[in-house]
């Protein structure tokens, strides 16, 4: 007899691709037990990526402030309780400031998918408290939960092998990137305080590497507007 599939909602938290998301969609891909629907809290392209699999996906925005979130979880336990859902996974914190009361309150278990360390010593014990599963893309990002039953999924490899040196200069070069012999650190992602360009640019700032350029490449995250302009 075939196992029934797991009805399973996700919240995800941003509508851009990147690296968390860039995890649930190969997690998605790699399945055959779920049964999943999406709850996109902003609008962007991933809702695309989710249509094309044939996902269900609607977009219930919820705003940055503190305030936007007990409104969001009021209207998602009124959701839970109409289609009761086997469990309920939080992609991202944002996201699961929304799914663990709610899915507390209406009485449907909760999964946070942890993947950075924003406001983690304000929010990572309580919310990981509040949760039933906690999982981390690294056992590092997990930790701060204090759950000993977390469970690491790590992000999957990509799809093609690393561009050798000159492919990548190359590339580098066509983006608009000058590059001489003198050694370049690069760092690509979506722009938030926790990624750590600070210490790189105070680490090349030192006498000892006077010769290293930095390069950064992204762009301002919703969870940290301006950030392009600070740094």
């Amino acid at each position: 007899m075939t196992e029934p599939l797991l009805r399973t909602l996700i919240l995800q938290a941003y509508g851009e691709v990147g690296g968390a998301e860039a995890w649930l969609l190969k997690l998605l891909d790699a399945q055959h037990g779920l049964d999943p629907e999406v709850i996109l809290l902003a609008d962007g392209p991933l809702r695309q990526e989710f249509e094309r699999r044939g996902i269900p996906v609607s977009v219930r925005a919820v705003g940055r402030s503190p305030l936007d979130i007990p409104p969001a979880v009021a209207w998602l336990v009124r959701r839970l309780r109409r289609d009761r859902p086997d469990v309920v996974m939080g992609n991202l914190l944002k996201s699961q400031l929304v799914a663990a009361p709610a899915g507390r309150l209406a009485r449907v278990p909760t999964v946070w998918a942890k993947h950075d360390h924003g406001y983690d010593r304000q929010l990572a014990v309580p919310v990981g408290r509040l949760s039933t599963k906690v999982i981390g893309a690294i056992e590092e990002l997990a930790a701060p939960t204090r759950r000993a039953d977390a469970v690491i999924i790590p992000p999957p490899r990509p799809d093609r092998e690393p561009a050798g040196r000159e492919e990548a200069r190359a590339h580098l070069r066509g983006l608009g990137v000058p590059l001489g012999d003198e050694p370049v650190l690069i760092m690509a992602g979506r722009l938030v305080p926790f990624k750590g360009v600070d210490d790189a640019i105070a680490a090349l700032a030192l006498p000892a590497a006077a010769d290293w350029r930095l390069v950064v490449a992204g762009d301002d995250a919703h969870a940290a507007p301006g950030e392009t302009e600070r740094l």
